[in-house]
């Protein structure tokens, strides 16, 4: 089965541009719909939200830790 996740141009700009902002780590939330085939999945991208330096708890080049306080609202 084929996997896609398909953003509009100003959504994957807004997620490329959080996450390439650093060196370090970054992370973005991805809220999204599903449409299934027998063929192929598609998540379909509605949401990105990236997640404030405030955020974490750790963040390292190689490491991160999300601060439960922020992803239980999106989540």
């Amino acid at each position: 089965m084929k996997r896609v996740i398909t953003f509009t141009k100003n959504d994957f700009e807004k997620a490329y541009g959080h996450l390439l902002q650093s060196r370090g780590e970054e992370a973005v939330f991805f809220l999204a719909g599903i449409s299934k085939s027998e063929e192929m999945l598609n998540l379909l991208v509605r949401e990105v939200i990236p997640v404030p330096t405030w955020g974490f708890l750790e963040k390292g080049y190689a490491y991160l830790k999300i601060d439960p306080d922020f992803m239980m609202p999106i989540i």
